[in-house]
């Protein structure tokens, strides 16, 4: 189908119990479900509450306690009670997401228009994920094929993204309704545009042929109910937005266009200048100036939008560029990307664009996109008008037989934290278990582990580079933070080294090609190993440190807005985001800044062991 052309898009959303909350990549708000009740589902069993606090249980098979309250949706099947849950949404072409919490051993799903499952279940620590594990896209089935064939086309995520049970989990989907034609018959199938798991893709651009096994709504069509399965394990989720697509999109049309071969620089007016080409296009692009520099194009034409309401429109160039509309300066002559919301009344809108290329050295480009409230972006040009040719590629690094050491700089930033900040003495330990991590040798601290592939060091190696190395698989950041705090006089503890506090000395490796850290502070020396698990579910930690300390120092196992003992020993930090688990004497302390951390107390010679799980 033509993607300026108009989609036939068939119901509406049934009435909901929402509010604005958020903004996904095109600026549109996404809108909210409220947890405040279950009005916003249809009416079901038992098993499904409104609940205010839960805890799941990383050990104790389907294991959950609650507490009162509102803004977390919880099923407790049992052996009475165990109803699905339909949504009061029927939908088409949908963005969805939401965060979910399940104890260990639990299984879920959430079936797209009823028809089509995504995994939700407990696969921490599996190496390999199939489509019955979390994310995954379930099989399809048929019972009148042979024994044993039954199944098909289930599809595995990418990679296994999972976080351990009890921990707060991301889901964000992108789903493409399937097309149908005036008599009924399915012209496109549906399709996953993406799936991202806790932060990383695990699916993208999957066709669905038809239903998976055990959907609630029979056959295929244009729309249909969210339903979440709820006769198979305990689920929690909250914080559940979406962004729904049943509108028709905005068109281009009426496109005439000029090209004269020379920059624009070189002639005063349009209407001054003898034009070497004139032409009609459907839509946009810079190839009807029929070489590749030294011209300059003039489209005219309108854009129409289906009703009044806010669009985005964004704007690539390589070279000059500007854009006008309804006589409005949108975008002014520059190159680059560039990105307007706008307020449009529905109806037509006469634009202008210029485009200029004068360097020899740039690959022509054009587009322009515009996406509304309701209808996802729609681009106005050619696909080959904006796709830059000799793409790069990708420079990826993995550990071989033992682990693999790469320095680079790291770029770190988390919610809390108002600007991003570059960590220029990182070293990235790869292990052949996938289990990875970086380190930061100037203040001896780990900065981040994550599961998966290791590095992508594209930034860093292609061309001139800019030294940074990017992970590859789901990462749990840790802190830019130095690990041994101060505690001067003041009684203001600080996370930061004082002048001459830290010095690093060197590191060496085992067998396994695996490092040990060396380095002093505050007096005292410290040698610091960090092991991946061999059941890949989370590091081993091994601290020494000996001598005599010069001043009232601890050292910093975890900070984070909240940390909460969750069982003798076991520690949650930020609101369920990672585990730690040790047997050492550690208190939790707040920093001037509201945030807690997890601490233990150095003044001589000592060891400390901890694990870190997610």
């Amino acid at each position: 189908m033509n993607s300026i052309q108009p989609v036939l898009l068939l119901t509406a959303i049934l009435m909901l119990p929402i509010t604005v909350c958020g903004q996904n990549e095109e600026g549109f708000p996404l809108q909210t479900i409220s947890l405040d009740n279950l009005e916003a589902f249809q009416p079901t069993g038992a098993n499904w509450k409104i609940v205010g606090g839960v805890r799941a249980s990383i050990y104790e098979q389907h294991q959950v306690d609650e507490t009162p309250g509102t803004g977390i949706l919880l099923n407790r099947p049992d052996a009475d009670h165990k109803s699905q849950l339909f949504f009061n949404l029927e939908h088409g072409d949908l963005d969805f997401e939401f965060e979910f919490m399940m104890p260990k051993g639990s299984n879920s799903g959430l079936y797209l228009q009823g028809r089509y499952e995504i995994q939700l279940m407990d696969s921490w620590g599996k190496r390999r994920a199939s489509f019955g594990d979390l994310g995954g896209i379930y099989e399809r089935w048929d019972d009148q094929k042979p024994d044993g064939q039954q199944g098909f086309e289930g599809t595995p995520p990418q990679i296994n993204a999972a976080k351990a049970p009890g921990l707060w989990q991301s889901m964000r989907i992108s789903f493409e309704a399937p097309r149908f034609d005036d008599n009924g018959h399915k012209t496109r199938n549906a399709r996953i545009i993406f799936i991202e798991l806790n932060g990383i893709v695990i699916h993208r651009n999957v066709e669905l042929t038809g239903p998976t096994r055990g959907n609630y709504v029979p056959g295929e069509g244009p729309t249909g109910p969210l339903v979440l399965q709820g006769d198979h394990g305990p689920i929690a989720i909250r914080n559940i937005r979406y962004r729904s697509f049943l509108g028709q999109p905005a068109q281009i049309k009426d496109i005439h266009y000029q090209v004269v071969r020379q920059p624009r620089s070189s002639f005063d007016s349009w209407s001054a200048i003898e034009t070497d080409a004139r032409g009609v296009e459907d839509r946009l692009t810079w190839e009807v100036a029929k070489t590749e520099n030294n011209f300059s194009l003039l489209y005219k034409g309108t854009i129409e939008v289906p009703k009044t309401g806010k669009y985005s429109l964004h704007f690539s160039i390589s070279g000059q560029g500007r854009f006008v509309l309804n006589d409005q300066e949108v975008f002014p002559m520059g190159g680059g990307t560039r990105t307007q919301m706008l307020t449009l009344t529905s109806g037509k809108h006469p634009f202008e664009l210029e485009y200029t290329k004068s360097e020899p050295w740039l690959q022509g480009r054009l587009g322009l996109e515009i996406a509304g409230e309701d209808f996802r972006p729609i681009a106005l040009n050619y696909p080959s008008s904006n796709i830059l040719g000799s793409p790069v590629n990708p420079i990826f690094v993995k550990p071989e037989i033992g682990a693999r050491h790469l320095r680079s700089f790291s770029d770190f930033q988390m919610p809390h934290m108002q600007r991003r900040k570059r960590i220029t003495n990182a070293i990235n330990i790869g292990d052949p278990t996938e289990l990875h991590y970086t380190y930061d040798l100037k203040q001896g601290s780990l900065v981040r582990v994550w599961k998966g592939d290791f590095l992508n060091a594209t930034p860093m190696w292609n061309n001139r580079g800019n030294g940074v190395s990017t992970p590859m698989g789901p990462v749990l950041q840790l802190t830019p933070n130095t690990q041994i705090m101060s505690e001067p006089a003041d009684g203001k503890s600080r996370l930061t080294f004082a002048d001459g506090a830290y010095q690093y000395k060197s590191y060496k490796i085992d067998e396994h090609n695996r490092p040990t850290f060396y380095y002093s502070a505050y007096g005292m020396e410290v040698s610091d190993r960090i092991l991946p698990e061999a059941d890949r579910k989370g590091f081993q930690r091994q601290l020494q440190f000996s001598g005599q300390a010069d001043s009232k120092i601890a050292y910093v196992l975890a900070e984070g807005t909240a940390i909460q003992e969750v069982q003798k020993g076991l520690y949650t930090i930020d609101d369920a985001r990672f585990y730690i688990k040790t047997d050492a004497p550690v208190n939790v302390r707040s920093l001037s800044d509201e945030r807690r951390v997890l601490v233990f107390d150095l003044n001589e010679s000592t060891e400390l062991s901890y694990q870190i799980i997610w």
